[in-house]
């Protein structure tokens, strides 16, 4: 198994120097160093893109076990789905570092429950949706009671407004995260931003009654179940 490890790393090390070019691979392994340098290269490839779990120590030890078991090769393979593999865990790690730096950046609690967000689209419009009602605020656990005091303008109302506060946002990070995060968006999320806006208004109206927190609630469950409330906070107002 660990002659088919080295195949796997170096050949993606390889595509990796010589940018998939047959002539220039074939260079690289007949100078000097040999397999050495695509082998290193190829290692911390996947060293970078390894999920580091807090705890758990991988045989492997930057490397994630199951990522080096999709890109290990035996030599006669006819199909080798190696770079593809690393290609995922890529996008993967960009979307995750994506979600951190949203996290670090745009929210002013910086220790978080792993099941706090379900998506890096959910993380996305709450800091939008924030940013956008509260005057470009860190997010804080107070929106619903915010929500009482805020003045929602007219103009807010629009996928075009909530279209450049969500660019707005992706300027502020690099650009192979904030490219991340758009390759994750789907074509729905603008206008279910609307409408979480919309309900926005329609949460107001019902505070401005001196609601009990137990109808608000409900309201709440029973809109988010007709349509998901994206970017709307998942904490209870007591």
């Amino acid at each position: 198994q660990a002659a088919y490890d080295v195949i796997g790393i170096t050949s993606l090390g390889l595509r990796a120097l010589s940018d998939g070019d047959p002539q220039q691979a074939l260079q690289v392994l007949l100078s000097q160093e040999g397999i050495v340098k695509p082998f290193q290269k190829g290692w911390s490839m996947l060293s970078a893109v390894s999920r580091k779990t807090p705890g758990k120590n991988s045989l492997y030890g930057e490397v994630d076990e199951q990522l080096l078991q999709q890109v290990s090769s035996p030599p006669d393979a006819e199909d080798w789905p190696g770079w593809q593999a690393y290609q995922q865990a890529l996008t993967e790690h960009h979307r995750h570092q994506a979600m951190q730096l949203l996290r670090q950046q745009f929210y002013q609690k910086q220790v978080f429950d792993e099941f706090e967000h379900f998506s890096l689209e959910e993380v996305l419009a709450e800091v939008v949706l924030y940013r956008a009602i509260c005057n470009g605020d860190k997010v804080r656990q107070d929106l619903k009671k915010r929500l009482r005091q805020i003045s929602l303008a007219e103009h807010w109302f629009s996928e075009t407004y909530l279209l450049l506060q969500t660019e707005a946002v992706l300027s502020e990070l690099p650009a192979e995260n904030s490219a991340a995060i758009r390759a994750d968006l789907g074509q729905h999320f603008i206008p279910a931003l609307l409408r979480t806006l919309q309900f926005c208004r329609d949460y107001q109206r019902l505070q401005q009654t001196d609601a009990s927190p137990e109808k608000l609630d409900a309201f709440e469950h029973k809109h988010g179940l007709q349509s998901p409330l994206l970017g709307w906070p998942h904490y209870l107002e007591l």
